[in-house]
């Protein structure tokens, strides 16, 4: 009898039941790594698709919408960048990365203050994240808030001595003060630390600048 049963339903006994759910759940996934992949591939376009195929088959996929926010923001298209990563936090609002890439879109965007809201919102998440300290630094360098700018960089460099990005920010924060001598500390513990191509950006700037 079981037999039957089965033969009508057409699985053999032992085989697993497939439902709408996994079938909906098996398209999500098809479609999220299909766009990682072409994003990966420099298909910008093509993952953007990949992603909204699998936003309509799971509204809620919180991957989704942050790979679809962050190919916007690769893109340049930050006005879409900034609603998909708003999004993407409506599903999960603790997301420290999707945080920082929201902000990074807002900063983009010319919307530094709206950026640093965003940034220290992620920062009261994981106060450790050196990403997104950095990033707080430049939008503040952005507004010429030279002093939270230098605070930012400086914290980072409590965590990370030898952090590449927040000794750059200083330099350009210096330069901008006028600060040639600082600016040029700087420019040595990048050198000294291999970051050679920062260095010599920081050079150029100051032989600009002075």
């Amino acid at each position: 009898m079981l037999g039957s049963i089965l033969g009508k339903l057409g699985r053999q006994p032992g085989s697993p039941v497939i439902s709408a759910d996994d079938d909906d759940q098996q398209a999500v996934s098809v479609h999220h790594l299909k766009g990682m992949e072409l994003a990966a591939q420099g298909m910008h376009a093509k993952a953007l698709g990949e992603f909204r195929k699998a936003i309509a088959a799971k509204w809620d996929f919180f991957d989704a919408h942050h790979e679809l926010g962050r190919t916007h923001l690769t893109l340049g298209e930050f006005d879409k960048a900034i609603k998909a990563l708003r999004t993407a936090l409506r599903v999960c609002p603790d997301h420290v990365d999707a945080h920082n890439d929201l902000g990074t879109a807002y900063d983009s965007a010319g919307n530094s203050v709206e950026a640093i809201k965003i940034f220290m919102q992620a920062l009261r998440i994981k106060p450790d994240a050196i990403d997104v300290r950095n990033n707080l630094a430049n939008a503040y360098f952005n507004i010429g808030s030279y002093a939270e700018a230098m605070k930012a960089y400086n914290q980072v460099l409590e965590r990370q001595a030898n952090d590449a990005t927040a000794h750059y920010g200083l330099a350009l924060v210096q330069i901008d003060l006028k600060n040639k001598e600082s600016a040029l500390m700087e420019h040595q513990h990048l050198m000294e630390n291999g970051h050679v191509e920062l260095a010599d950006r920081v050079l150029a700037e100051i032989e600009a600048q002075f």
